[in-house]
């Protein structure tokens, strides 16, 4: 079971997600540009505000703000599901993509700029 997560109205939220076996993900260039033009229409879509982004190559770390708790899930579940379905169809692969559950530590006051150094 998920314990349940820390969430501040119109707080700052750290989100990492790595993949489910901590393999590669992001090959290529063009890898990251999809993530990121997905992660951008999520944003828009859930009105998300994106702080910092950092895309390694088996994981990713976002720094954005939310203005309610349910947009947290809910843009998440979207960012990963429409990126995977992408993903397996490109690579010819089947199955999970993303390492369930995502990690997310909320970040307030000077947490936010620690945050955006490390990311």
């Amino acid at each position: 079971m998920t314990p349940e997560r820390k969430f501040y109205r119109n707080g700052f939220q750290h989100i990492f997600q790595i993949s489910v076996d901590r393999g590669l993900i992001f090959y290529t260039d063009e890898d990251c540009i999809v993530f990121f033009t997905i992660l951008c229409s999520m944003a828009v879509k859930y009105r998300v505000r994106i702080v910092a982004v950092c895309i390694m190559k088996n994981h990713f770390h976002i720094l954005v703000q939310f203005v309610l708790k349910d947009n947290m899930e809910s843009f998440l579940n979207a960012l990963c599901s429409v990126f995977a379905r992408k993903y397996n169809f490109r690579y010819n692969r089947k199955g999970k993509l993303f390492r369930k559950p995502y990690g997310n530590a909320p970040k307030y006051g000077d947490d936010i700029y620690g945050c955006l150094i490390y990311i």
